[in-house]
C-alpha cells in the first residue's frame, strides 16, 4: 500500500468550499451552518479511525516510524476538523440546538477526542475552544430537556 503523506493528505480542507449563488442553497451549504459543521466533525473523526483501521490491517508491521506518522497525520487531520468547530458560532442558542441534532453523546466522544489530542500537544488555546463547546453544548441540552 502507498504511504500515506500527511502533508498532502489533506489538502482539500485549506480550500475554501464553492458557496452557491443561491440564498436558500447557500444556507443549506454554507460554511456557517451549524448541522453540517458539526456534522462534519463527527463524521471526521469517524472516518480517521476507520482509515486507521484499514490501513493497520494492510501493513500489520508496526514499527517507531509508521506510528510517528500515524501521530502527524491525526494531527493534521484533527486540525482541519478544528476549523469546522471554529466556525460554530458559541454565542447562539439557535446555533448549538442546531448542533444537537447529532447525538449530543457522539458529539461529546468526537470533541474529547480531539480534545485529547491538542491536550497533548498542549495547544491551549484549541482545548478552551473545544471545552468551551462542550460545556455550551451540554447545557443547551439541559435547557431542551428541561422545556420537553
Amino acid at each position: 500500500m502507498k504511504e500515506l503523506d500527511p502533508s498532502k493528505l489533506f489538502d482539500l480542507f485549506d480550500k475554501e468550499e464553492e458557496v452557491s449563488q443561491d440564498p436558500q442553497q447557500r444556507t443549506l451549504i454554507g460554511n456557517k451552518n451549524p448541522f453540517i459543521l458539526m456534522g462534519m466533525v463527527v463524521r471526521g473523526v469517524e472516518n480517521f479511525y476507520i482509515l486507521q483501521e484499514i490501513h493497520s490491517n494492510k501493513n500489520n508491521k508496526e514499527d517507531l516510524s509508521k506510528e510517528e506518522k500515524r501521530k502527524v497525520i491525526k494531527y493534521s487531520y484533527y486540525k482541519s476538523l478544528f476549523k469546522y468547530i471554529q466556525r460554530i458560532n458559541q454565542d447562539s442558542m439557535l446555533d448549538l440546538e442546531q448542533c444537537l441534532i447529532h447525538d449530543l453523546e457522539i458529539i461529546t466522544l468526537a470533541l474529547s477526542d480531539i480534545l485529547s489530542l491538542f491536550e497533548s500537544y498542549e495547544e491551549y488555546e484549541k482545548c478552551s475552544i473545544i471545552k468551551s463547546l462542550q460545556d455550551n453544548l451540554q447545557e443547551v441540552s439541559y435547557l431542551i430537556n428541561i422545556e420537553e
